[in-house]
């Protein structure tokens, strides 16, 4: 081996200074998928021997994120690089990408690469190029001024290494932690508990600290926080984790925290003498026994309650009578007398009738009982937050109460059969009937579910307006079910022109949208080359809406802000004067359509593409629940859609 490394530097002075030379071996290190960095060391040595005073000595970690196809590479040691003197080459599978120092700069922001700063090369963003697990990924970081290797090395969907420029060994790195988190529920209610936990990792360590931000101003630095809402919305949580030699990573995940239909109140009574209602199956209680000796009966057989046991109780069938008894005074529940599936830290104990519970104190209390009282003409006493609402008039409104819990200021009671209705609670109220409630305001013209699972086919569940499936595929990366997945890459579905899909004053759409890229990408249109009756593209995390009327016309969102491998509601309504823009059931923004309003054609409706010629704009990500509507939907609308199809 010593022969033969000795002949090897006999020829690097025949070939150092040989610029072509010089080039030819650069495309060999790149164009060769290398299984072992021993090649890469000997490239290393055979560009760093001669005027190794005046190569920059530095160490470079790399790692390849698949999810969204950048490559990071981050100054792990040694001195700055002056980024003037430097590019960086890549082999993405087998064809060679430069970055040249003008973007590499235009990327730090600065002149020069810092010890501890990761660059980060979106292949996707840069050169529409997708990294797969398992794709091999080559790297060279070449000082320009005298044509030497600094760092080279070879990634493989995790797997990292990189070799050193200075002597041609392999160097010892310091990962740094992946941070990465899961949460449950995965649609929470308001005041609902939602557990964390943590499955962050370090390949080199362990992780010692963790920083949780929830949100809307609430934090927290244990490993497995729990936490709740109190408001509906959208909340970003970010965990910020560290490891044992003081590296860090962050990352983000989008919750969405949903309210019930009504409006909240902390003191609701209710009384209607002479008519009943029903506690609804499926809703439970939750909570966490602090206390010791404790106990659930079911049937008369006893199930003892350790401290810090979660406990749950689902109610099991409609039930038309009942008792409830809690104290928020005691942090008590002293009656609950339904039937129900009994859980213990997750557990299924039994099933059957309450009939006797002690558990005091009591925390983390969530409620998803219902209480439906059908319409009846008959006396009726509602009060909310000390507010008389209706006062003792003959009412025949059907009243709902969901979430029950502990009243604001005293004991809760709930007493019902099916001849009276007696209720103390907090939760949330409505005027309206039960059956209403289950059906939707408005009837879309078209309902695409995506949840058949196989076939050709994605049937219209409304009007027979069926989509013909294109090189998409059944995902179970969906919101409800199944949902359709567009590799960006010809697939895309298409529906026969029919005269229930040609809008012109009114429409909206809705459904469910998760981009795996943020280049220019067609989401659903009806048109073909010029003539749209309209398109609806997302280009770099916003909205952007064309049609055609005497002409071309566009519009684009500022504030979606939609971002990468994130499920979003999204609500388009077009009123033939303005485009009203919504995400997750809120409305964003509103623009003008100048007094153009869409004109109908005989054109196809298509789902993951436009009908273009070439530009066709393939869309690269998930659709789910697709609705269209002739009609113009209120935020209401959304909010009951974001409700039903995303249980």
């Amino acid at each position: 081996m010593g022969a033969q490394l000795d002949n090897v530097k006999s020829k690097v002075m025949e070939i150092f200074h040989d610029e072509n030379a010089v080039s030819e071996i650069i495309g060999e290190v790149l164009l060769t998928a290398i299984a072992v960095l021993a090649f890469s060391v000997i490239a290393v040595f055979v560009f760093s021997y001669l005027h190794a005073d005046n190569v920059v000595h530095a160490d470079v970690d790399g790692w390849v994120d698949v999810n969204s196809d950048t490559v990071y590479l981050r100054h792990s040691g040694g001195e700055n690089i002056d980024l003037n003197k430097v590019k960086i080459i890549l082999n993405l599978n087998g064809t060679r990408r430069d970055m040249s120092s003008s973007q590499l700069k235009q990327i730090t922001g600065d002149n020069s690469w810092h010890l501890g700063q990761t660059i980060a090369i979106d292949t996707d963003v840069l050169w529409n190029t997708t990294i797969n697990e398992n794709d091999y990924v080559g790297m060279i970081l070449l000082q320009t001024d005298s044509n030497t290797i600094i760092e080279s090395g070879s990634l493989l969907g995790e797997e990292i290494g990189m070799v050193s420029g200075s002597n041609g060994n392999v160097t010892g790195q310091q990962y740094a932690p992946v941070a990465d988190f899961t949460y449950s529920p995965s649609n929470p209610g308001t005041f609902e508990t939602v557990t964390f936990t943590d499955r962050s990792s370090d390949a080199d360590g362990t992780v010692v600290g963790w920083s949780w931000n929830f949100g809307d101003g609430g934090t927290s630095i244990s490993q497995y926080p729990s936490y709740h809402y109190s408001s509906a919305g959208t909340y970003t949580i970010t965990l910020t984790v560290t490891d044992n030699d003081g590296k860090t990573d962050v990352t983000s995940q989008n919750v969405v925290v949903v309210a019930p239909p009504g409006i909240f109140a902390n003191q609701i009574t209710l009384n209607k003498p002479s008519k009943g209602g029903v506690i609804k199956n499926g809703g439970y209680i939750s909570f966490t026994n602090d206390g010791n000796y404790r106990y659930v009966d079911i049937d008369s057989i006893r199930y003892n309650l350790n401290q810090n046991d979660e406990v749950k109780l689902e109610v099991v069938n409609d039930q038309t009578s009942g008792t409830i008894s809690m104290s928020i005074t005691n942090s008590q529940i002293s009656t609950f007398d339904l039937n129900v599936n009994l859980y213990i830290n997750g557990v299924l104990q039994d099933t059957g009738q309450v009939t006797n519970i002690y558990v005091q104190p009591i925390s983390n209390y969530y409620s998803t009982l219902k209480y439906e009282l059908p319409s009846d003409s008959s006396q009726t006493y509602l009060e909310a937050e000390g507010n008389t609402i209706i006062n003792w008039e003959t009412n025949n409104s059907a009243i709902n109460i969901s979430n029950i819990g502990f009243y604001g200021s005293g004991n809760t009671q709930v007493n019902f059969n099916p001849s009276s209705t007696y209720i103390k609670c907090s939760g949330y109220y409505e005027l309206s009937s039960p059956e209403v409630l289950a059906t939707p305001s408005v009837i879309p013209v078209s309902r695409w579910k995506f949840d058949e699972n196989s076939g050709s086919i994605a049937y219209d569940s409304v009007d027979g307006n069926d989509a013909y499936i294109n090189n998409a595929h059944w995902s179970s990366t969906a919101i409800n079910g199944t949902s359709m997945r567009f590799d960006g890459n010809g697939a895309y579905l298409v529906v026969s022109d029919n005269d229930s899909l040609d809008f012109d004053q009114n429409m909206s759409l809705v459904f469910w949208l998760r981009l795996n890229t943020n280049n220019d990408v067609c989401l659903i249109g009806k048109g073909m080359d010029e003539v749209d009756n309209f398109d609806l593209f997302a280009t770099g995390g916003e909205l952007y809406f064309e049609w055609t009327n005497a002409g071309y016309h566009y519009i684009q969102t500022s504030a979606m802000n939609l971002q990468k491998n994130v499920w979003y509601q999204i609500g388009v309504v077009v009123d033939g004067s303005d485009v009203k823009f919504y995400k997750d059931a809120t409305f964003v923004e509103s623009l003008s359509m100048d007094g153009f309003p869409l004109v109908p054609n005989n054109h196809d409706l298509w789902m993951g593409r436009q009908n273009y010629g070439n530009n066709d704009y393939y869309l690269r990500g998930y659709l789910d629940e697709v609705e269209i509507y002739n009609v113009t939907l209120s935020e209401s609308d959304m909010a009951a859609y974001y409700a039903r199809t995303n249980p």
